[in-house]
């Protein structure tokens, strides 16, 4: 039989997450701080999730959006983007976050046309391959890294300038970001939104993190709050990060109507609709987190429950000599492992040479028992992973008894970490 052929755009190569997973799986007492999942949802949002299959909204709904979803979101967003007459037609819900961020870059790049896409890195690693899939070129700009604040890694204006054409379509803006924790500040906004309309771009930030800005001088603001900037901004949003449900995969995108549309479009053709009753959940779960609602302190309690995590998954891997980045916003740290490379066994003579991010990850789960996401990999280009390879990533995303669980796995290592500064 003739090899049959097929799309060259999917050879992306191997991922990190299903080879990650399958070490913590072969090493059992594994501790995963690598995946952002957590242990529990909100008993509210179970308990509307089981209301709407017993009460039968188990058919087909809207394309665009369960009309009772699209319009709790519109209410939850009014107010932050400074859009009181926000309404179902700025919202276009999806199968998660990513195929939110998919859709949105299907309805901006023409197939053939050459448009380019500007990402940040480190990224969340499904960006340069949703641009691939709808026939655009990704263009890296990799941040400045800075000192032990996430807050410190800048964005290079002239950097992005330097790379930005007349096929540049969009710039990707996460904020919070994923992996570093970097919540963006006004300033740094406003010269992104500068550049934005001076050429004519549409920025997608993706804000699934948006309930998680921990500091108070280091508030989220919506990047369409600005001045000028709704109307060529789309934001991305998630019930999994929003409600802790990762694997309802409800997500969704907000801005002007026009680029909704096209944002609907594009995913009505990739998925048609989705689960009606977890829609329904959803738009349950935002009403009853909403300002009137009964369970109004959610959002403020979720943000404190993560921001305690957040201090101990800190506080242990800066005892264990990792160096972490200290994150104002997400659940996740990355912590610089560049000087424990000496007590890294090396590859084998027979395997291809390993990056010190995978071997790490490795060494971690086979001696210490906790797993990590090596950062050149996952979140950098290929080009650019040499820039990311002294990195990995863990979160606090699951339960305090496990994260303090792994911080005492972790504390052995302070003994290496300290030969290495003597």
């Amino acid at each position: 039989m003739s090899k049959i052929p097929l799309n060259p755009v999917l050879d992306f190569g191997p991922s990190v997450w299903p080879l990650v997973n399958g070490l913590v799986a072969a090493t059992p007492g594994t501790l995963n701080l690598g995946q952002g999942s957590p242990d529990t949802a909100p008993d509210f949002v179970e308990a509307a999730a089981a209301e709407a299959v017993l009460g039968g909204l188990n058919q087909y709904t809207a394309s665009q959006g369960h009309p009772r979803l699209v319009e709790a979101i519109a209410a939850d967003y009014a107010s932050s983007m400074g859009q009181p007459d926000l309404g179902g037609a700025n919202v276009a819900v999806a199968v998660g976050g990513c195929e939110a961020l998919c859709a949105s870059f299907f309805a901006l790049i023409t197939p053939g046309a050459g448009d380019e896409i500007i990402i940040m890195e480190p990224a969340f690693d499904c960006y340069d391959k949703q641009v691939k899939l709808a026939g655009g070129r990704p263009v890296f700009v990799p941040l400045v890294p800075g000192s032990g604040d996430a807050n410190s890694w800048q964005l290079d204006m002239a950097a992005v300038e330097a790379v930005t054409s007349d096929a540049t379509r969009a710039i990707v803006v996460t904020n919070p970001h994923n992996p570093l924790g970097k919540v963006w500040s006004r300033t740094e906004l406003e010269a992104i939104a500068a550049y934005a309309q001076a050429h004519n771009v549409v920025v997608i930030s993706d804000e699934v993190y948006d309930r998680l800005a921990y500091d108070a001088d280091a508030p989220h603001i919506r990047m369409a709050s600005l001045p000028g900037m709704f109307e060529r901004t789309l934001t991305i949003g998630s019930a999994g990060k929003t409600f802790s449900v990762t694997g309802w995969k409800i997500g969704w995108a907000v801005g002007p109507a026009p680029l909704v549309k096209h944002v609907w479009l594009a995913r009505q053709w990739m998925s048609f609709t989705l689960a009606t009753p977890l829609q329904e959940a959803t738009a349950v779960a935002f009403e009853l987190a909403g300002p009137d609602g009964k369970h109004a302190s959610y959002f403020a309690d979720y943000a404190a429950d993560m921001d305690a995590k957040r201090k101990v998954l800190y506080d242990g891997l800066l005892a264990a000599g990792l160096n972490p980045i200290y994150p104002r916003g997400s659940y996740f740290v990355m912590a610089n492992i560049a000087h424990l490379e000496p007590f890294l066994p090396p590859p084998p003579a027979d395997s291809p040479p390993a990056s010190l991010d995978m071997r790490f990850t490795e060494w971690l789960i086979a001696e210490h028992g906790v797993a990590c996401i090596p950062c050149g990999w996952a979140f950098y280009s290929a080009d650019h992973a040499k820039l990311g390879a002294s990195y990995v990533r863990f979160s606090f995303s699951r339960s305090m008894d496990l994260v303090e669980a792994a911080v005492a796995k972790l504390a052995p290592l302070a003994e290496l970490a300290a030969t290495t500064s003597s």
